[in-house]
């Protein structure tokens, strides 16, 4: 009897190993899904933290969204040739297009000959006539342009603000047209096609020195 009740109570044991064993499978298991799922939601909330960083976006509101559309429509601008009307389907109307200015020939005067050591014999033909023609002349002013501002970097070190990163890109462009009763005689243009600028603020202590810089302004 002792032997048969050796030999049960060991096959019990087997029993109960064999149904332990896929138990602490399934435990493993559930710890190294949850271990994935936890990395999964990490990654996203890292990406949305990335796209969540502050931006900030201002335009000129013009015909032209691009430097290249821009200039395109000034180089069809032609001296002596091109009219008022042609100038508005060009993008040059005051009065319908927003952000176009009018410079009266007063205002062209201080603009070409801001000190007496300029003389109006050196200024261009089209100039010296605007000012001789005084009320039949004014000009036409546009200064599109486009600015965009990202924050980008670490995260964490944004948030927390140790350190702030951040890049303002864009374009702008500026045209100045001379008319004289009706037609273009001078036309001039400038501006910066690719403008890139980097700034970097760090603050080593981060929102303990924030902190402090806010109670010293305080006092």
């Amino acid at each position: 009897m002792g032997m048969v009740t050796a030999f049960l109570v060991a096959g019990k044991k087997t029993k109960l190993n064999m149904m332990r064993k896929p138990a602490v499978r399934t435990s493993m298991s559930a710890k190294a899904i949850g271990l994935g799922l936890l990395l999964l939601l990490g990654n996203a909330v890292l990406v949305g933290c990335q796209s969540a960083l502050p931006s900030e976006k201002s335009s000129m509101i013009s015909p032209w969204s691009t430097f290249d559309q821009a200039k395109s429509s000034y180089d069809l601008i032609i001296p002596n040739y091109t009219t008022t009307e042609e100038l508005e389907q060009l993008g040059y109307d005051p009065y319908r297009v927003p952000n176009v200015g009018i410079l009266t020939y007063l205002d062209i005067i201080q603009r070409f000959i801001p000190t007496e050591s300029i003389k109006v014999e050196d200024l261009d033909e089209g100039i010296q006539r605007c000012i001789r023609a005084r009320e039949a002349c004014h000009a036409y002013e546009a200064t599109p342009s486009l600015q965009k501002k990202k924050r980008y970097g670490s995260v964490a070190a944004d948030v927390m603000g140790f350190q702030k990163k951040e890049r303002t890109t864009g374009w702008s462009f500026n045209a100045l047209v001379v008319i004289i009763d009706d037609v273009v005689v001078y036309k001039i243009w400038g501006g910066v096609p690719n403008y890139v600028e980097d700034k970097k603020k760090r603050t080593p202590l981060g929102p303990i020195q924030n902190n402090m810089d806010n109670i010293k302004g305080i006092i």
